[in-house]
């Protein structure tokens, strides 16, 4: 009995080795492993068992770093995102203020500007101000548009 309880015992500390011994020969220029030494020059190679539980620890830990560092990173995406909508509401309501302000208008101002009427003024100063104030709104828009997908991109990759 103490003979089979000695020889479970050894080898259960057998197995728990941290690495394995394999000797590396070269022949013909190739290198060939073994668990027995092929010829005089053989090398001993040791080889780390790789830790299964240790592994899978650190995956779930970088998992979780990368899913934490994606919800910060989608957090600072939504608040730039915000920025640009605020952005663009304060662009749009200069834009209407302005507009207002050229309905406005008067005939001397119409003359002053070379305009054969009232009308044809404010049509030159709308668009005037819309050539001014559209690429600035349109720059926002896409800005909003690349960070919304770099954030769906971000919540597929972590999962979230």
């Amino acid at each position: 009995m103490r003979a089979l309880l000695c020889f479970f015992v050894l080898t259960i500390a057998g197995s728990s080795q941290a690495a394995t011994t394999v000797f590396q020969c070269e022949k013909n220029g190739i290198a060939i492993f073994s668990q027995f030494p092929c010829d005089e020059n053989a090398k001993k190679v040791n080889i780390k068992t790789p830790n299964i539980a240790q592994t899978q620890n650190e995956q779930a830990q970088k998992n979780t770093l990368d899913s934490v560092d994606s919800y910060l990173t989608i957090q600072k995406v939504d608040r730039e995102i915000a920025e640009h909508q605020q952005a663009i509401k304060k662009l749009k309501e200069t834009v209407a203020k302005k507009k207002q302000k050229i309905n406005y208008m008067t005939q001397d101002t119409a003359n002053r500007m070379g305009a054969s009427s009232i009308a044809a003024a404010i049509a030159q100063r709308t668009d005037e101000l819309k050539s001014y104030f559209e690429p600035q709104i349109n720059s926002h828009e896409k800005q909003i548009k690349a960070l919304s997908a770099l954030k769906d991109d971000l919540r597929q990759q972590s999962g979230l």
